[in-house]
């Protein structure tokens, strides 16, 4: 002999169906979100910091320096050929 559902039983499993629903979208939404914001503030935020201090820039070898003080008529003096 089948079982029939009852309708208090219906009327429960779309109460439960729709709150389940309605927070899958919720969460989701927040999730993404979420993961907007941080990749956002992966691309705006501070850069990373790095181990000790920056190298001064010396250039190519065999031209002048750009920290080399500059010679005559502004432009910076030859490095010597001196080794």
């Amino acid at each position: 002999m089948a079982t029939s559902l009852s309708p208090d039983f219906w009327r429960l499993f779309v109460a439960l169906l729709i709150v389940t629903v309605v927070a899958t979208v919720v969460i989701s939404a927040a999730l993404d979100a979420l993961v907007v914001r941080l990749r956002r503030r992966g691309a705006d935020g501070p850069p990373q910091r790095t181990k000790g201090p920056r190298e001064p820039d010396l250039g190519t070898p065999g031209l002048p320096s750009p920290l080399s003080p500059p010679g005559p008529q502004g432009r910076p003096s030859a490095p010597s050929r001196r080794g």
